[in-house]
């Protein structure tokens, strides 16, 4: 059985808590990093989006392309 999404997020979460409570960095040398992965983060998930949507704009295309016509 997969992980409902909720139970990834927290787990997801968590990771992230304790690598960061284990870097013992102070906090102002937390927030250029975070700020550095979080606009990796959007930027690969503006990219995933845009292809998906693409993606299921060209299924739909297909699927109906491929319906019979009635004569």
């Amino acid at each position: 059985m997969d992980k409902p999404i909720s139970v990834l997020l927290n787990d997801a979460r968590n990771i992230l808590v304790d690598a960061v409570n284990q870097c013992n960095l102070h906090p102002a040398l937390l927030e250029p990093i975070f700020r550095e992965i979080y606009n990796e983060v959007k930027y690969h998930a503006e990219i995933i989006s845009r292809k998906e949507q693409q993606e299921y704009e060209h299924a739909l295309t297909e699927a109906t392309n491929s319906e019979p016509t009635d004569r």
